[in-house]
């Protein structure tokens, strides 16, 4: 295809990062403003990848030094911190992956646009806004890409975006007749499982497109390369005496749990049925859904016009990675991460296929209010995101102060990462992402009660037990006692309140003046008040 003669568009990718990368250093910045100085993600998960990277580099993998467990939702995402560790990063290393992933993937959906998009001059240049169109346009669909919000994640979510790009990008490459196969289509679509578990779905159906239009020696390649890989992570999990999958999908997925643990064949329908009826219980569930019934018009109609393979790769790609996601997949809630890549390949494809009508006055028109509308509440989500920094530095992050500032002794909690990183001390999850013992107790779903609870930490040496009372009603010891709750925002974090629990072990004098002495250096928002 031919690119436009426009100016602006030849200038687009440059202008679309340019923007993007302004924004994304006005939003940390006003993060780190909110936070006192300190960088901190919108989420405690981060942290745990970042305490697992230490382990790493120090030959173990899990949490706790001598202790083997599986928290981490990526395959390859704490390795990466590995690295960034043992450069010297440390706190920023997330922070330094994921804006250079997303900025990748913000100059690939822009060559996207540019080169398959708008594949003719604009029209309609009467108005002053036209050859700012793209640019729009563009913003939006960083947006709909959550492109800001997941960089402050800290979580490999922009890597999985940027490699959902790439593969679309590259595919739209060997179906243009002039373009040579690139060599980083195979890279991206094997590395997709191991940036997330749900990349394998996307990944198949992309062998699958190469065996379609020809290449079947790169798939046999891409599918050689993603067994060896899959198979060589089932033998270093096993070795360690730990599930192939890690301890967040089994807890989070039924569909998991029952496929590689305690399951037949009736069980797994009914977890995907069942993850189904969520999915589309939710309100971004049902907007994936309409979403791909759009995809699905355009495909039709786009098919009817030109009758090429774009239709059928880019739609069919899209339908069917987005149905996967739908049946076996999390769509989540509040600073929705889990179901952006499937946003993204909407997006992308909304426009691909929807191209013909966009460069008309009214197609542009209607294409501009219909993203606007698929992508405003990211658009909330982009504002929220410093506020989100800032209650994880009055929660998480000074729960961390306190264990390793003040306390100095082993502790148990139900979030896992801040209170982990940096702290050479025992941390024990009473949720299970950071203990496997923990886990298999939870899912047995009885036996998991408040006498295992006050056994466990008794047998682990821990008097301190900080968690939201929320996540363990009716199982919480008696033997324990509440000395204090922790009041902060609530953004980003499940709660406001995070309860601090003294066992009948625990020097209460001692605790109290420890607490005392912590409360007074609080910031603004978070306040310790004693029972």
């Amino acid at each position: 295809m031919s690119t436009s003669p426009n100016f602006f568009l030849k200038q687009y990718p440059i202008a679309l990062l340019g923007l993007w990368f302004t924004g994304a250093i006005v939003l940390i910045l006003r993060s780190i403003l909110l936070c006192d100085g300190h960088l901190i993600y919108t989420l405690d998960d981060p942290y745990i990848h970042l305490r697992v990277a230490q382990n790493i580099l120090h030959g173990g993998y899990g949490i706790n030094i001598g202790e083997y467990s599986s928290p981490c939702s990526s395959i390859m995402y704490p390795y990466l911190l590995a690295l960034t560790e043992w450069a010297g990063f440390g706190i920023w290393g997330p922070l330094v992956l994921n804006l250079l992933a997303m900025a990748l993937a913000v100059y690939a959906v822009s060559h996207i646009i540019q080169d398959y998009v708008f594949t003719y001059d604009i029209q309609d240049t009467r108005f002053a806004g036209s050859k700012l169109f793209p640019l729009g346009l563009g913003l939006l669909v960083c947006v709909a890409m959550n492109s800001w919000g997941l960089v402050m994640t800290g979580m490999e979510h922009s890597l999985h975006v940027l490699a959902v790009v790439l593969v679309i990008w590259g595919l739209l490459k060997i179906l243009d007749a002039g373009s040579k196969f690139p060599a980083w289509l195979i890279a991206a679509i094997v590395v997709l499982p191991f940036i997330r578990f749900e990349g394998l779905a996307m990944s198949l159906f992309s062998v699958t497109a190469l065996i379609y239009l020809g290449y079947r020696g790169s798939a046999f390649i891409a599918s050689s390369l993603i067994g060896a890989g899959l198979f060589y992570w089932f033998l270093f999990t096993r070795s360690l005496g730990l599930p192939v999958l890690p301890s967040s999908v089994l807890l989070k997925s039924d569909i998991a749990a029952s496929a590689t643990e305690h399951g037949g064949l009736a069980q797994i329908s009914r977890a995907i049925l069942s993850n189904f009826r969520e999915s589309i219980s939710n309100g971004l569930g049902v907007l994936l859904l309409l979403s791909l019934v759009v995809v699905f018009i355009l495909s039709y109609k786009a098919w009817q016009k030109e009758r090429n393979k774009i239709t059928i790769v880019v739609g069919g790609l899209t339908i069917l990675t987005g149905l996967a996601h739908i049946f076996g997949g999390t769509v989540g809630l509040m600073f929705p991460r889990y179901v952006i890549y499937v946003n993204t390949m909407v997006m992308i494809s909304t426009l691909v296929l929807g191209r013909f009508w966009l460069v008309q006055a009214n197609g542009k028109h209607t294409g501009f209010i219909v993203s606007f509308l698929v992508t405003a509440s990211y658009i909330m989500t982009t504002f929220l995101t410093p506020k989100a920094s800032q209650n994880i530095y009055q929660q998480q992050y000074q729960m961390h102060r306190f264990v390793v500032e003040y306390w100095k002794q082993p502790v148990a909690v139900n979030d896992l990462g801040w209170v982990s990183y940096n702290n050479p001390g025992f941390v024990l999850d009473l949720v299970g992402l950071g203990s496997e013992e923990v886990r298999r107790l939870r899912m047995t779903g009885g036996g998991y009660d408040a006498k295992t609870l006050f056994s466990l930490v008794e047998r682990r040496h821990v008097s301190l037990i900080m968690i939201y009372d929320d996540w363990f009603k009716l199982k919480i010891p008696i033997g324990w006692q509440k000395v204090a709750i922790l009041n902060t925002s609530k953004v980003s974090a499940w709660s406001d309140q995070v309860s601090f629990y003294i066992t009948p072990t625990a020097n209460q004098a001692k605790v109290l003046d420890l607490l005392h002495q912590f409360g007074k250096t609080l910031p603004t928002g978070a306040v310790l008040n004693f029972i």
